[in-house]
């Protein structure tokens, strides 16, 4: 199954994710998308692009606290953008835009699931 279905079966779910996206966090690209409508190729390389600067920021660890970042969540107005990687690879995000509905612990968990699936950017 291609990254575009994979990324389908994992927005159906949630109703309120409109765009799902992908991304190398390295590179700043996108490498597969999903949305409920056309969006710009531009849109959706800045999603990519927010992406790597916010989840490649380190911190020195604690016992408490890892010293890496694994999701962030943005929320500006009525729109939550939701940015994923897995812990074990830290290399490819999915990005996702939707409304304030959207259970990001539930998203997280399943993005979680594909990315390590996909095994990162394959």
């Amino acid at each position: 199954m291609n990254i575009a279905a994979r990324l389908e079966e994992l927005r159906y779910p949630f109703p309120g994710c409109r765009t799902l996206v992908l991304a190398d966090l390295a590179a700043g690209l996108v490498l597969g998308t999903n949305s409920g409508n056309t969006r710009p190729q531009e849109q959706l390389d800045r999603l990519a692009q927010s992406a790597g600067r916010l989840l490649n920021v380190t911190f020195p660890s604690t016992a408490l606290l890892s010293s890496t970042i694994h999701t962030v969540i943005v929320i500006e107005g009525d729109v939550l953008q939701t940015f994923i990687t897995n812990p074990a690879d830290g290399e490819v995000a999915i990005c996702c835009t939707g409304s304030r509905t959207i259970d990001t612990a539930a998203l997280a968990t399943r993005a979680r699931a594909l990315l390590a699936e996909l095994g990162g950017a394959e």
